[in-house]
């Protein structure tokens, strides 16, 4: 009897998508420890949360009692999106990736090249909030916008932007 080959990723069709997360936290027994203020030792409050994090996911980690959380629909277009460029795009599954600029922490950038159709990107992101001015690597001054969380272009990325170039 020939082994059966297990596939390693599952790909789905956009239909398929999930439109809501599940909450294990609702269906435990025992339910985790609350995330701790590490000043006060004290249980964090949605305040405290939201200074980290986004109201949603915020709601989302303090809520122990609906099983089923419903994905906003800004993030599931989000995600279709991402799904689309892999497709179109061979270089961000074929391709290699460089890091670029390790040594500094408010700022991740990363080249990824080698696909054979020799296309080339280029992914800043702000990892801060406040401005992190960039420079363009050699080559790259010309090259078009893919993909951002803003409509233009500046010489400093905005608190959390993100900025992919593509080049051929």
């Amino acid at each position: 009897m020939k082994q059966k080959e297990i596939p390693y990723k599952i790909y789905l069709e956009e239909s398929e998508m999930p439109k809501e997360w599940y909450n294990v936290r609702a269906d435990m027994k025992n339910k985790p420890a609350p995330l701790l203020n590490p000043q006060t030792l004290q249980p964090m409050t949605a305040e405290e949360l939201g200074a980290v994090f986004c109201d949603e996911l915020v709601a989302q980690e303090l809520n122990e009692t609906d099983p089923y959380i419903a994905i906003p629909e800004e993030i599931r277009s989000f995600y279709k999106m991402l799904v689309y460029l892999r497709k179109t795009h061979k270089v961000i599954s074929e391709g290699k990736i460089e890091f670029l600029y390790p040594d500094n922490a408010d700022l991740l950038a990363y080249r990824r090249y080698g696909a054979e159709d020799g296309e080339e990107l280029l992914v800043l992101c702000n990892l801060t909030e406040h401005d992190a001015p960039y420079t363009l690597p050699e080559g790259w001054a010309d090259a078009d916008k893919l993909l951002g969380n803003y409509p233009d272009r500046n010489d400093a990325l905005r608190p959390y932007e993100c900025l992919i170039l593509t080049k051929a």
